[in-house]
């Protein structure tokens, strides 16, 4: 019996990033910060990732998987995460909703004496004496 012989070449496959983000909506008082989390995402094939966070506001570490944002003003912020192995890259986006911070309606302040009430009543006090005296 003869022996055949041939090349088999496989060709591995590349796949994409998997984005794993805690909170994709999160609700925030404005002045507050938000934390954005991927931190368990991963790349299957064991690849090194880049990672990029973008959208509005001071966002301390854009290429962490983790960072805070602050500065946002009130209203509904859009941000991008994409995580690339310099083949293929995987985008996600977390929706921020900053709700404005009521405004304290300031106390009255009771400090300063009004000396409109006790001075109105020694006003008619004194009328009312001198109406005495004058009818004698």
């Amino acid at each position: 019996m003869g022996s055949t012989q041939f090349k088999l070449t496989v060709i591995g496959s590349n796949d994409a990033p998997t984005i794993v983000i805690e909170q994709s909506k999160i609700d925030v008082s404005e002045g507050n910060t938000v934390t954005l989390d991927a931190s368990t995402s991963i790349d299957v094939d064991g690849d090194v990732m880049s990672i990029l966070w973008e959208g509005p506001g001071d966002i301390a570490s854009p290429e962490s998987l983790s960072t805070d944002v602050t500065g946002l003003s009130s209203g509904t912020h859009i941000f991008t995460l994409t995580l690339s192995d310099s083949e293929v890259s995987s985008s996600q986006e977390v929706t921020v909703t900053v709700t404005p911070t009521p405004v304290a309606k300031p106390e009255p302040d009771n400090s300063k004496s009004s000396s409109g009430g006790s001075m109105g009543g020694l006003v008619m006090i004194l009328l009312g004496i001198a109406g005495i005296r004058r009818k004698r």
